[in-house]
């Protein structure tokens, strides 16, 4: 299959690219309380480094 420079940076990339991020937010709003509790442990660690 050729991938030329067109199909690289054109609409197909597009698509390639905002499938890839849909299929990530999906996957983030399945595990919203794991998710939730993971980025308020890092939120905790950071500001204990912080202080």
């Amino acid at each position: 299959m050729d991938l030329g420079w067109s199909e690289y940076f054109g609409a197909q990339n597009l698509y390639y690219v905002l499938m890839k991020i849909a299929g990530f937010n999906q996957w983030f709003q399945a595990n919203d309380l794991k998710s939730y509790l993971v980025i308020l442990l890092i939120t905790l660690i950071l500001i204990m480094f912080i202080i």
